[in-house]
C-alpha cells in the first residue's frame, strides 16, 4: 500500500512540475568550477550574472562554514512567477525565480539583490550537505543520503537565522 501511494506521490508531483513550466523553453546550461546553471535563453545574461555570484557565494560561505560540497550545485533559473525568491531544495538543488524590470524599482539595485539572493541560498546549501563525526564517516561508506545530513533536519528559524 505505501509503495503504491508513493509511485502516486510521484506521478502526481511530476504532472504538477510539469505543468508549471513553459514547454516551449530552450533550456541551456552554464557550468562553472562548482555549478550548472540551468535556464532559458531569455535569461541568459542573468544566468552569467548569476554564475559569478554563485561562485562568488560558493567561496566565501564554505570559508566561513570550514565545509567544500562534493558534487556541482545545480542552480535553475526560472521566469515563471511574478515574486522574486529562491529555494534550496535537499541534494544541492537551488531555484532562483527571476523578476521583470518592475521589481528593481521597488527594491532599488536588482543585481545586489540577485546577489544576496545567491548568497542566501548558497548559505542553506553548504550548511545542510555539512555532515561531521560519525555522520562522515557513514557517507563515506554509503554516499550522500539525506539521513546522513543532519543539519537539513534544523528547526526553519535556526537555517534562516544562519
Amino acid at each position: 500500500m505505501q509503495k503504491s501511494a508513493l509511485i502516486f506521490a510521484f506521478f502526481i508531483n511530476v504532472t504538477i512540475l510539469s505543468s508549471q513550466t513553459d514547454p516551449n523553453l530552450h533550456w541551456h546550461t552554464i557550468e562553472s568550477d562548482h555549478f550548472h546553471v540551468l535556464f532559458d535563453r531569455s535569461l541568459e545574461k542573468l544566468a552569467i550574472k548569476i554564475t559569478d555570484y554563485a561562485e562568488e557565494s560558493y567561496q566565501i560561505i564554505s570559508k566561513d562554514l570550514n565545509w567544500k560540497v562534493k558534487d556541482k550545485i545545480i542552480i535553475t533559473l526560472l521566469d515563471s512567477v511574478d515574486i522574486p525568491n529562491g529555494e534550496a531544495s535537499k541534494g544541492a538543488f537551488i531555484t532562483l525565480y527571476a523578476t521583470s524590470g518592475a521589481f528593481s524599482l521597488a527594491v532599488g539595485n536588482i543585481d545586489n539583490y540577485y546577489r544576496t539572493l545567491t548568497l542566501h541560498e548558497m548559505t542553506h546549501i553548504i550548511n545542510q550537505d555539512t555532515s561531521l563525526s560519525f555522520y562522515a564517516f557513514l557517507r563515506s561508506l554509503l554516499g550522500t543520503i539525506y539521513l546522513f545530513q543532519p543539519n537539513i533536519q534544523w528547526y526553519r528559524w535556526m537555517s534562516e537565522g544562519l
